[in-house]
């Protein structure tokens, strides 16, 4: 297994493991908002890859793609949680079934983990799935409570 940094040419690719994340994690999705989100993400990763998010890919010897995690860089004003005021956060880390207990999200993580260091990021948050926690607790993530509450509004229907 190869680990890298994901290139343009391999949109394609991490597209098709953003929906199979997608399909795994948010049940019920139809094949009517998959083909709608489908150029959408396209036209995301063309635009946005390797400037504020970037995609580490485990692929095979036929240069499938297996496992992939994305780090997001938001940049915002300094504050003491974040002097430099760039963050990360840690989106869709996935593993086809087959290809998973091998050790591939740990190595794309470290090698995320190692760039969010070179990028002089303040921190990198993620949301664990219950399979994930372990595997973040042992990386050095750690629960936190908010300094603040978390609220949201949808401006969109929602799935």
């Amino acid at each position: 297994m190869r680990y890298l940094r994901a290139m343009s040419h391999d949109i394609p690719q991490i597209v098709e493991k953003r929906i199979a994340y997608l399909h795994e994690y948010h049940q019920g999705m139809s094949q009517h908002y998959v083909d709608d989100l489908i150029p959408k993400l396209d036209r995301y990763f063309k635009k946005h890859l390797n400037e504020d998010i970037y995609a580490y890919l485990a692929c095979d010897d036929e240069q499938r793609v297996r496992s992939i995690a994305l780090l997001l860089i938001t940049e915002k004003p300094a504050r003491p949680a974040f002097i430099n005021g760039r963050t990360g956060l840690v989106l869709n880390v996935y593993t086809e079934p087959d290809f998973r207990k091998q050790g591939h999200a740990e190595k794309l993580m470290q090698f995320l983990l190692d760039d969010a260091h070179q990028f002089e990021l303040d921190y990198v948050e993620l949301t664990a799935t219950e399979s994930g926690y372990p595997l973040y607790q042992k990386l050095g993530f750690h629960d936190f409570v908010p300094e603040t509450k978390p609220m949201k509004m949808h401006l969109r229907k929602e799935l």
